[in-house]
């Protein structure tokens, strides 16, 4: 289930920093890589796929070597694309093969 699936690692936060300094913090406590902290975490509380046609609406994340506040892109998985939140708003992007993806079920 995801509702609240990383709550105990990223907790209140009310800007980017204070986010990125919160999963820093948690993960370390939680013995995760502080650079793929938020990778680990999906993998502990999410069923992982290893596919590259995962259902609608699956999680599926992103490096991002442009933004260096996590290292990743979440987003959701739509039809033949995913969708990701970006400085400009919701970005469509076709999957890749190094792409991962969780299950929400």
């Amino acid at each position: 289930m995801i509702d609240g699936a990383l709550d105990d690692l990223l907790g209140d936060y009310n800007c980017a920093k204070s986010a990125l300094f919160r999963l820093k913090r948690r993960g370390k406590e939680l013995g995760y890589n502080t650079k793929d902290a938020i990778i680990s975490a999906l993998n502990d509380r999410l069923n992982r796929l290893e596919t590259q046609y995962p259902p609608r609406g699956s999680i599926t994340a992103r490096r991002d070597d442009i933004d260096t506040t996590t290292g990743w892109m979440l987003g959701v998985v739509m039809r033949r694309q995913s969708a990701f939140v970006g400085p400009q708003g919701l970005v469509f992007m076709d999957r890749k093969p190094d792409d991962l993806f969780w299950s929400v079920q």
